[in-house]
């Protein structure tokens, strides 16, 4: 059977985001179009690749229903592993104003491909989330001491920090979990550095001074 990387690199494909990210046929099918387009740019080689993964999966079900029953037995045991792991995604949001943008990956940003535990917290996420897109804690943005941090859940909404990757499976009944950083701007106090910019620099006041003849 021929892997997701053989089919790329029989159509002359880049493979090293994907092995650097561990995408694989499932992710792919996952993925909508634009997220596609970061990994995969021809639209040609986008629906082969899309037509490959969905016959993968065919062939995987065909697989498991023709297993006599040791095999189903161990695919059991397989199924309950790989239930213990949870794919998830990550994205960074900017808040300029009030609109939140996402930061693209040219310049820091972009989406994370993780799996984790199902009982990792959300706080858990942040901190991986902040490693991620604040290195060292410095990004193309900047420090992180400069902005306010927030995580996010698929909804753009502030998550609860208490709350494990599966719980929040189990209560939204996505497919797929994706989480936001937000980072917002600490406000600064510009308003006399302004002032003194607009004014600019102050004039010396010179005396005339009259000499009788």
């Amino acid at each position: 059977m021929v892997s997701l990387i053989e089919f790329l690199k029989e159509r002359n494909i880049p493979v090293d985001k994907v092995e650097e990210d561990k995408i694989d046929c499932q992710v792919i099918l996952l993925l909508s179009d634009d997220e596609l387009t970061k990994i995969i740019p021809i639209y040609g080689d986008r629906i082969a690749v899309k037509d490959f993964c969905k016959n993968q999966g065919d062939i995987d079900e065909s697989s498991s229903d023709s297993d006599d029953n040791p095999s189903t037995s161990k695919n059991i045991g397989n199924d309950h592993a790989a239930k213990s792991e949870r794919r998830i995604e990550l994205g960074w949001l900017m808040k300029e104003g009030d609109r939140m943008k996402q930061v693209r990956g040219p310049t820091g940003g972009g989406t994370r491909h993780l799996i984790v535990d199902k009982d990792t917290l959300v706080s858990t996420i942040k901190e991986t989330a902040l490693k991620l897109y604040f290195p060292e804690g410095i990004s193309p943005r900047g420090k992180i001491e400069n902005f306010v941090v927030d995580i996010m859940d698929f909804k753009r909404q502030s998550a609860n920090l208490d709350l494990s990757v599966e719980n929040i499976y189990d209560r939204s009944k996505m497919r797929l979990l994706r989480f936001y950083l937000l980072t917002v701007p600490k406000e600064r106090d510009n308003t006399e550095q302004e002032k003194i910019q607009q004014q600019g620099p102050k004039k010396m006041k010179t005396k005339k001074v009259f000499h009788s003849c």
